[in-house]
Parts: C-alpha cells; structure tokens; sequence
C-alpha cells in the first residue's frame, strides 16, 4: 500500500509542477498582450493610425530594394567588364599573330610601347616634381 500511495504522490508531484508552469506561460501570454495592446493603442493614438513599427519596416523594405537594386547594377556593370575583358584579350591575340606573320608590323609595335613607356615615366617624373614642390612649399 506504501508503494502505492508513493507512486501516487510522484504523479501528484509531476502535475503540480506540469500545471504551475503551464499557468506560469499562460499569465506571460496575458501580460504581453496586454502590453502590446496598450502599446499599440497609445501609438495609434499619438501617429494618427500609423504605428513606429510599421514606419520601420517600411523604410527597411525600402532600403532592401535599393540595395537589390545596387547589387544588381554591380553585376550588370561586372558582366559588361568581362565582356570588355574578353574582347580586348582577343584584339591581343589578333596583334600577336599579326607581329608574327609581319615584322614591320613588329616594329611598329614595340616602336609605340617604347614611345608609350617614355610617356609613361615622363608624367611619373613630372606627378613627383610636382608633390616635392608641395611638400616643400607646405612644410619648407
């Protein structure tokens, strides 16, 4: 009979705490509608109808379609560089043939990339001349 009755306070037990915390989440949920609802009043209230929530959500969709927008002008854009990428590799290709099978065509073309190297360290050389003469005029 003492088995019994143990066995039986243990379910009793088990109840008890199954029931409490039960009552516990049902008193949270009240609580929080009740906070929500008085919330929500008040805020229809002060902005006319329109809830601070909802004016957030609405400029965070906004912002999510600009940035859709954005991503999508990136790949359009890096898509149009690949193709340029494509097309220039290929005209490289073409004056490669074209300086083998003609050598005046060869000189010609290491004639432009020297002249183009020249160019190139006379703009370096005058870009430095001109950041000397600032630091100079700056600090000296």
């Amino acid at each position: 009979m003492w088995c019994y009755l143990g066995r039986y306070r243990e379910i009793y037990f088990d109840f008890k705490r199954d029931f409490s915390e039960t009552a516990g989440a049902i008193q949270q949920k009240r609580e929080q509608v009740e906070l929500f609802r008085g919330a929500s009043a008040s805020k229809r209230q002060a902005d006319g109808g329109e809830s601070a929530l909802y004016r957030e959500q609405d400029s965070l969709n906004s912002s999510l379609k600009a940035t859709h927008g954005v991503i999508d002008q990136a790949s359009e854009v890096r898509g149009a560089l690949r193709g340029q990428r494509k097309l220039l590799e290929a005209s490289r290709s073409a004056l490669g043939s074209l300086k083998t099978q003609f050598p005046s065509i060869g000189r010609v073309i290491g004639s432009i990339q020297q002249r183009r190297y020249r160019d190139n360290m006379i703009v370096g050389l005058v870009i430095s001349i001109c950041i000397c003469f600032t630091l100079y005029w700056l600090f000296g």
